[in-house]
């Protein structure tokens, strides 16, 4: 079964995708899985290996400012408590326990999304996140990854996926997800994308199951791009939907599947703001203009 999230697991059973085996969505259940990639999750530890620099939020003296505070783990995502610090009054009033600080990075947000079988990659999908500050995001884009400037622009983040999987996942088979601004890896998930998986749809779950249950991945002919359009609130404030409202709103033109997250843990988003809901399909457009009417909905 889909572990971890049951939004997800109800679409796909809809579709007749319930897969036959375990298959972890988010963190909290790819580490119960796979304990002896703890490692992964360790954000010191991905840092370490390309030799970037940090150092223990809480020095008195920090090693270099300004930085980007961080938990040093983070099972629930979505940025939560990070902070950008410019000086010493930054570093100071955004302190955390069990925070580092990494130095500060620039450059496209990116995910890559592969499929690995004892070091085989069997898929690569590249999806770029368009930035609004504290955390939040406008929209998340899949992309062509063979295609110029892509395939240019690409090269070293593949590059180093290819030399990390060579050294450390030699026995693992299963999805992997990798998180990058500009040429840098931030964070490696042993696990699905389960946002682009929503925007991607039924033919590219089917290959996950598939090499989950098999070992086995077919190319997916006529494979579409997709994206997810998130929704936005403010922070500490409790949201609700009525269930005919939220039926209403699950079905549009152009828009394979919306999650809610108003039922989610409140505590797990960034500085900037409460994500809502997000819009996943295959047209933006569509997408963007069908999360307007739900953000209308939330917002006024």
């Amino acid at each position: 079964m889909w572990l971890g999230d049951e939004q997800f697991s109800h679409y796909c059973e809809n579709l007749g995708l319930t897969p036959s085996v375990d298959i972890p969505l988010h963190d909290p259940e790819a580490l119960e899985m796979y304990p002896n990639l703890e490692w992964l999750f360790d954000k010191r530890r991905i840092l370490d290996i390309q030799k970037m620099k940090w150092f223990p939020h809480g020095k008195e003296h920090p090693d270099f400012l300004p930085c980007f505070s961080k938990p040093l783990q983070n099972l629930w995502g979505m940025g939560m408590n990070t902070s950008h610090c410019v000086d010493r009054e930054d570093y100071l009033k955004n302190y955390f326990p069990a925070h580092i600080c990494m130095e500060v990075l620039t450059g496209e947000h990116s995910t890559f999304d592969i499929a690995l079988d004892k070091m085989k990659v069997l898929d690569w999908r590249y999806t770029v996140g368009y930035g609004m500050g504290d955390g939040r995001f406008s929209h998340w884009q899949s992309l062509p990854i063979t295609e110029s400037p892509a395939e240019v622009q690409t090269f070293n983040r593949r590059r180093f996926i290819l030399e990390f999987v060579d050294a450390h996942m030699q026995d693992y088979t299963g999805m992997l997800n990798f998180e990058f601004i500009g040429d840098k890896c931030i964070e490696v998930h042993p696990r699905c994308n389960t946002e682009m998986m929503c925007a991607w749809g039924s033919p590219y779950i089917k290959q996950v199951k598939y090499l989950h249950e098999q070992g086995t991945w077919h190319a997916i002919k006529d494979m579409k791009e997709g994206c997810t359009v998130p929704i936005w609130g403010k922070l500490n404030k409790k949201y609700k939907m009525k269930l005919a409202d939220r039926v209403k709103f699950s079905v549009a033109e152009g828009v394979n599947f919306v999650y809610y997250d108003i039922d989610e843990i409140e505590e797990s988003n960034p500085p900037g703001g409460q994500r809502l809901a997000f819009v996943a399909g295959n047209d933006y457009e569509r997408c963007k203009e069908h999360a307007q009417k739900i953000s209308d909905y939330f917002n006024g």
